[in-house]
C-alpha cells in the first residue's frame, strides 16, 4: 500500500482545509497558513477498491488535491495538482463532482 509514482493513496494526498472567516483579508491570511486541516475516511466509496481492498487514485505524477471549505458557507474550492497524468488516470472532477453535487469552484475567486 501507499504512494508510488503514479498510484496514490488518499489518505496521503488529499487534504480537507476549512476556512472560518468571512473576511476576504483574513480569509487570504488563513489560506496562506494552511486553514484548520482535518481528515477524512472512506475515500473507498469515491475511488473504489483494487483486488487487494486498497483504494487508490490512479494515473497521477505527484498529486496533491486540496479541499478547502468555507465554515459558514460551506462554499468548496477545489485545487488539484499534479506534475502528469497518464492515459486512463482516474478521472478526478467526475469523482468530486458527484462528492460535491451543489458543485464546487476550481480557483479562490
Amino acid at each position: 500500500p501507499g504512494s508510488n509514482l503514479w498510484d496514490h493513496d488518499p489518505q496521503e494526498v488529499v487534504r480537507f482545509r476549512l476556512i472560518e472567516s468571512m473576511n476576504p483579508q483574513e480569509m487570504e491570511e488563513e489560506i496562506a497558513a494552511g486553514g484548520i486541516e482535518f481528515d477524512a475516511e472512506f475515500f473507498h466509496q469515491h475511488f473504489g477498491q483494487d483486488d487487494e481492498g486498497e483504494t487508490q487514485i490512479k494515473g497521477y505524477k505527484d498529486l496533491r488535491i486540496n479541499l478547502w471549505m468555507s465554515a459558514q458557507t460551506y462554499h468548496t474550492w477545489l485545487d488539484i495538482q499534479y506534475s502528469q497524468r497518464k492515459k486512463g488516470a482516474d478521472k478526478l472532477e467526475k469523482v468530486f463532482k458527484e462528492g460535491f453535487p451543489l458543485g464546487y469552484v476550481k480557483s479562490k475567486a
